[in-house]
């Protein structure tokens, strides 16, 4: 149906109820108002006799014999179109010029009641039925349920309904009801749904974006941007969660300034476990605040041995050996304590046992590149590792002097020894001489 621009807006004019057979039009029909002497006019196309373009008007009203379908001009008595405005008790008539095929006067909209509509078909099966070809397109009640659209026929795409530009869901005019969309299953029932009052969305089988062919729930080809609208402020709300009873498992990205700004906080029960940071450090039950990664508590591994670090030549320069490391760490100072009732308030992870370390302040004496604030109201932390080296080269220090002591004790012993095997042969030679010297009665 096409509209002339020239025509006034039809919703202007006061609606009018006619009452007819049922209509079907072979052409297109439409509203013209380019004639400046006439009232807007609905037309047909279909002949150039406009009654032969009014199927299934042939019965007179009633008082006309029904011998012929001589246009009847308007305010007769009777309809000879069996078309009347029952405001007015007028009838519509027909035009009498061959050349114009106008129905008329149309002086406001009016509405249809009756049998059902056909245009381009002559067997309308529904209220209003539109052939297209070998397709149609259908208004009409399904059961009790409420009117609708239904597209049938044969050939490729049947049952597409195209809209050009746009689609909107609009409320019903008592705005008691949300514009809402159902896309329903053979069995009636809705396979996804969207609602216009909470814009809410929901689907039962799998939805793919940039995929025709999702495999699971949600199958996202490309990326994902989660809270475009930086809203979220460090809670969970608005965080990617996991599960449905509310336990608290999620993963999030405060975006507002302060604390883990552009980070990544990791949630289990409503709490941070663990957190990275924008510039990358990560902190396992605390916030990272020194260290590229810290751990409130103790940490662990599956099998001994310290922790690997680079240490190839290749990557060294200005080697030399520690000397004096026993006199280093001579000036070191190791203890056993407990932590403060107050530092355990604030860790409640440490337990109650005896530990053994140094004490900062101390070893910033003998190592000061290896103390430095934890970022914890300025408590500072030791990187005790150099000790450790240190203790390696005050072994190997007592181990040459250990050396050097048993060189000088072998040295001694064997002097010793040549002095005793002296005396022996000393001792054995004067015996000797004395039994030689002795009387032959004395012996």
């Amino acid at each position: 149906m096409g509209v002339d621009h020239d025509a006034p807006i039809l919703n202007r004019f006061q609606p009018r109820k006619i009452m007819l057979c049922t209509l079907w039009i072979t052409a297109s029909l439409y509203v013209s108002h380019s004639n400046s002497n006439l009232l807007p006019y609905v037309t047909s196309n279909a002949s150039s006799d406009p009654i032969t373009a009014l199927h299934g008007v042939a019965k007179p009203d009633d008082g006309d014999d029904g011998s012929t379908y001589a246009p009847t001009p308007a305010g007769s008595g009777n309809c000879m179109t069996r078309i009347r405005d029952i405001t007015t008790g007028s009838c519509i008539g027909v035009s009498t010029d061959p050349t114009l095929g106008m129905l008329y006067p149309l002086s406001s909209t009016f509405s249809i009641s009756g049998s059902n509509v056909g245009i381009n078909t002559a067997f309308p099966i529904e209220p209003l039925d539109i052939s297209l070809g070998d397709k149609s397109l259908q208004i009409r009640r399904d059961g009790n349920l409420v009117p609708g659209i239904n597209l049938t026929g044969t050939g490729g795409n049947v049952g597409i309904l195209r809209l050009r530009n746009s689609l909107e869901i609009w409320p019903d005019d008592t705005q008691a009801r949300a514009g809402y969309l159902d896309v329903r299953g053979f069995d009636g029932a809705p396979r996804c749904s969207i609602r216009g009052d909470s814009g809410d969305a929901w689907f039962l089988g799998n939805v793919g974006i940039g995929t025709s062919s999702p495999v699971n729930t949600l199958d996202v080809a490309g990326g994902v941007n989660i809270d475009s609208a930086d809203s979220n402020t460090g809670g969970i709300t608005g965080s990617l969660r996991f599960g449905g009873g509310g336990s608290g498992e999620g993963i999030l990205s405060k975006r507002d300034a302060g604390g883990n700004q552009y980070g990544l906080d990791f949630f289990t029960g409503t709490s941070v476990r663990m957190t990275v940071t924008q510039v990358g450090d990560v902190g396992i039950g605390r916030f990272p605040s020194s260290n590229r990664l810290e751990v409130e508590g103790e940490a662990s591994k599956s099998t001994a041995g310290l922790w690997l670090a680079n240490s190839d030549r290749r990557i060294k320069t200005d080697v030399r050996s520690i000397e004096g490391a026993l006199a280093t760490l001579d000036r070191l100072r190791p203890v056993a304590f407990h932590y403060t009732d107050e530092y355990v308030e604030h860790h409640p992870t440490i337990e109650n046992k005896e530990y053994y370390n140094v004490i900062a302040q101390e070893f910033a004496e003998v190592f000061p590149d290896y103390v430095k604030d934890s970022g914890e109201n300025g408590i500072l932390q030791v990187d005790t590792y150099p000790a450790l080296i240190h203790a390696i080269a005050a072994v190997k220090e007592l181990h040459g002097i250990v050396a050097r002591q048993d060189e000088t004790l072998r040295t001694l012993t064997a002097e010793k020894e040549r002095q005793i095997t002296e005396l022996q042969e000393r001792l054995e030679r004067l015996e000797s001489t004395v039994a030689k010297l002795a009387p032959k009665s004395a012996r």
